[in-house]
């Protein structure tokens, strides 16, 4: 398990505020997302920006996932408890295995159809929501090997890192 430091926390906040002012903003996401990788291991992501009601994506950002992952996913979206809990909290970084045990987990069908064919093991996901406009931007990381879950460190850096 990754304990993540501070100081570590700290350097990769001032990145993103830095540097990513200077980033082109079709190399941002990818460029962002290997920020958040040296904090927090991880194999895949999905960065995205949708509203709740009606429930619809309106930008989503794929890091090292196929794009028919939508296709496969939009059947369970509704009855997702992972994507439930993160619209529960919104501003609170949510680890999937503090919902659910490995071995129930796969039992689903959502991961027998979605989760086993994009090898995603294990999520760590945040959900923000803008005063404003209502409208949520989700960021969730995947790992692959289903060894490996998420710490609690890692959460709570994420939970840190996710408003900036």
């Amino acid at each position: 398990m990754n304990d993540v430091s501070a100081h570590a926390l700290n350097q990769v906040t001032l990145s993103l505020y830095r540097e990513g002012r200077d980033m082109l903003l079709h190399n941002f996401q990818d460029w962002a997302l290997g920020q958040v990788r040296s904090l927090i291991p991880f194999d895949s992501a999905w960065w995205g920006n949708a509203a709740s009601e009606p429930m619809k994506i309106h930008w989503l950002h794929l890091h090292n996932c196929d794009a028919s992952i939508m296709e496969a996913y939009s059947p369970y979206m509704a009855r997702d408890f992972f994507r439930a809990e993160l619209m529960a909290r919104p501003g609170q970084s949510i680890n999937m295995s503090d919902l659910t045990t490995r071995a129930r987990f796969v039992r689903t069908e959502m991961y027998r159809k979605v989760g086993k064919r994009y090898r995603v093991e294990w999520s760590l996901g945040t959900l923000l929501v803008d005063p404003v406009s209502s409208l949520s931007e989700f960021l969730t990381l995947w790992r692959h090997d289903p060894r490996q879950p998420f710490s609690e460190s890692e959460r709570q850096a994420k939970e840190l890192l996710m408003p900036h």
